[in-house]
């Protein structure tokens, strides 16, 4: 059943409980007020997580070998990260290996089927973690979907529960034709939300 749900934390202990199908532990990297806002999203078979934190920290996490997860940074202007020792900046794709760190998970059967998305060819969970650098309209793309989804989340959850809307935004983020068309070419009319 397709759900969403946005969630608040000060504690970083109840925060890293709530990440799903990983066991994370967050350390938070300066003194201050901690606060994290994290929006999970499930439609069908994809689940997405996005996460805002006030405060640098650092985390280590098992994630479950039922989810394929790939990462990336939601903005454009955000500061570059260390994922494994490679550094990751905005337009990257982080694609972990099965087990291995982080979140945003796919089953390994839809990452291969929404690697064309990301990565305009074919992805296979690899045994070892890499880093891919999509086209920026591809990559574009799938930040305005992810972002697009998330605001959704938080101003209609009623809405984004509903199976065509999740199915809408699952074949958008894993389709490799534009979602604003329809089958005979015709334009799609825009969703009212």
């Amino acid at each position: 059943m397709p759900s969403s749900r946005v969630l608040s934390f000060a504690d970083p202990h109840r925060y890293q409980a709530s990440i799903r199908s990983a066991e994370v532990e967050v350390f938070v990297t300066k003194k201050g007020t901690f606060c994290v806002e994290l929006t999970q999203i499930n439609l069908h078979r994809l689940w997405m997580q996005r996460a805002s934190e006030t405060l640098p920290r650092v985390f280590h996490s098992a994630v479950s070998k039922k989810r394929a997860p790939i990462v990336f940074l939601a903005h454009a202007n955000q500061a570059p990260m260390q994922h494994s020792g490679m550094e990751v900046s905005p337009g990257a794709i982080i694609v972990d290996a099965l087990g291995a760190t982080h979140h945003h998970k796919m089953t390994p059967e839809e990452l291969t089927e929404a690697g064309s998305v990301i990565n305009g060819r074919e992805l296979a969970v690899p045994s070892v973690t890499y880093l891919v650098r999509p086209p920026p309209v591809l990559m574009g793309r799938l930040l305005s979907l992810h972002e697009n989804a998330g605001r959704l989340a938080k101003a209609a959850p009623e809405r984004l529960a509903h199976r065509e809307v999740a199915r809408f935004f699952e074949q958008a983020l894993v389709s490799k034709r534009p979602v604003d068309r329809m089958q005979d070419g015709r334009r799609r009319p825009a969703p009212r939300w």
